[in-house]
């Protein structure tokens, strides 16, 4: 983060809203991954953002520093995005449209230029990914997303999930094992 992420925090605290433009675009890319792993669609997704950057706007004044406003708005994605998924009652999620993955979430595959159905495999490997990642638990799959994806550390996930570091390690050691047997046949 930046000095200029925290005159951003200080000028939206004295009432100027455009400064509020540096928040959004620091953590934009953020929210959307959060929410994506865990609801797995684009449209709500966008609406776990807007909601997301509507509170931190109404909640600013609370908010201290730059640490701060992270912990806040990654609390607040993965907060509404549990959210709505529960709203959702088991509605199922459709994995078959790569298009709605954000540019964070897409994983790069190795060239395979050379075979003449590496693009075969590659689809084949992608949805096998796609279907290990949505069938991981809540937290496990939060977990992976905000470590690997988005590079938070395991104290700050911590901080975002309320829970200890331990069970950070814990979910995150879980998850790549699943994910590891789930897409062996690849390796």
């Amino acid at each position: 983060m930046s000095s200029e992420l925290q005159v951003a925090i200080c000028r939206c605290k004295d009432g100027d809203t455009g400064a509020f433009k540096v928040i959004v675009r620091t953590f934009e890319r953020r929210v959307l991954a959060i929410a994506y792993s865990i609801l797995g669609n684009t449209e709500e997704s966008l609406e776990v953002m807007q909601e997301t950057f509507f509170r931190t706007f109404k909640n600013i004044a609370r908010i201290k520093n730059e640490a701060g406003i992270a912990r806040f708005i990654c609390k607040v994605a993965a907060n509404y995005s549990i959210d709505i998924k529960r709203r959702r009652h088991g509605r199922l999620i459709s994995l078959d449209d790569e298009a709605e993955l954000p540019a964070s979430v897409i994983i790069q595959l190795a060239d395979t230029r050379n075979k003449p159905d590496a693009q075969v495999e590659r689809d084949e490997l992608w949805r096998a990914l796609r279907k290990a990642i949505s069938e991981l638990p809540d937290k496990q799959r939060m977990t992976l997303v905000l470590h690997d994806v988005d590079g938070l550390s395991k104290r700050e996930i911590g901080q975002v999930m309320r829970c200890p570091q331990g069970t950070v390690r814990s979910n995150l050691h879980i998850a790549r094992k699943k994910l590891k047997e789930r897409l062996k046949e690849y390796m």
